[in-house]
Order: structure tokens, then sequence, then C-alpha cells
């Protein structure tokens, strides 16, 4: 018996030593998502071939007159799914998580644009609500005008525009910074 629990208690210790497979995965540049990455099961009913979840983690703090902020681009695995692994659909959903990585950098421009300037949190607040909220239409459009994919023109109409986005927005590829501004 006492073999069998210094086993079991073994077992357990090496075990806690393992990593763990995160459920996330963090926008990096030239990170393609694969279909292991979709771990979840498909909504019943659904007539879409795949899911993405994906979200922007935006944290702010503040003391005396500076900000930390970070915004980082994740993706959910254990909240996407894919029934169809072709590299056409595989494709289309990377196109989700570079565009919540376009509004991340939308997020991080408007941290910096108070360099230097006097802070109202109710309106920085808005305004990061507004970003969330174009993430979401912009999520919507892009589905629609290129009908989940189907659409093989709009689809490469699309991903230029995503590559031109995040081109123009490079300035904002830094996940975290912090900015000195002025009171009222």
């Amino acid at each position: 018996m006492k073999k069998k629990l210094l086993f079991v208690a073994l077992l357990l210790i090496c075990c806690a030593f393992i990593p763990q497979e995160e459920n996330t995965i963090v926008w990096k540049k030239g990170l393609k998502l694969l279909p292991a990455d979709f771990r979840s099961l498909p909504v019943a009913g659904s007539s879409d071939k795949a899911w993405s979840k994906v979200g922007l983690e935006m944290p702010y703090t503040y003391s005396g007159t500076e900000l930390t902020y970070k915004c980082i681009c994740k993706f959910y695995k254990d909240g996407s799914w894919m029934v169809d692994s072709s590299m056409r659909i595989l494709k289309h959903e990377q196109g989700h998580f570079d565009i919540a990585e376009v509004c991340a950098r939308h997020v991080r421009r408007i941290f910096e644009s108070y360099k230097g300037k006097t802070i109202d949190f109710e309106s920085l607040n808005t305004q990061l609500k507004g970003a969330l909220d174009e993430m979401d239409s912009l999520e919507q459009l892009y589905d629609a005008e290129t009908h989940h994919s189907v659409n093989e023109k709009m689809q490469a109409l699309w991903y230029r525009r995503i590559v031109d986005s995040l081109n123009t927005l490079s300035k904002y590829s830094t996940e975290q910074g912090k900015i000195k501004f002025k009171y009222k």
C-alpha cells in the first residue's frame, strides 16, 4: 500500500512540472493557425465550416501622471472549432485573428494619442469600447463580404486590406507601453 501511495505521489509531483498547453495563442507576425488549434466542438445546427474566438486583453493602470497599458490580441483554442480544415477555411479563420490584431493596434494608437495630453478617463473608456465594437463590426463585415470565404475575389481583397492595415499600423505593434499625461 505504501509503495502504491508513493508511486501516485511521485506521479502527481512529476505531472505538476510538465508544462500545460495553453488555451490561448497570442498574435505574432508570421504565426499561422493550425487545424489542431480549433479544439471546441462545433455548434449544433450551424452551417459555418469553422468559428474563431478572438479577443483583446487590454488592461491599463495609472499612477500620478504615468499610464501603463497592454493590448494583447488572443485566439482562444477552446472557443474555436472547425469542421472543414481545408486551406481555404484555415486562411479565412486566420483573417479573423489578423483583423483582431488590426483592432489591437487601433487600441494602442488610442492610448498613445494621450501622450502629453490631458486624459478624460470616461472618454478613454468610451473610445476603448468603441474599438471593441469596431472589431465586432469588422469581423461580421468580413464574413458577410467574403461569404465565409466562398467569394474568392472578396476574400483576396480582404487579405490585401488586412495586410495593408497591419503595415500601416506597424508603429503600434508593441503590445504594451507607458505614456506620460497631464491632469485636468
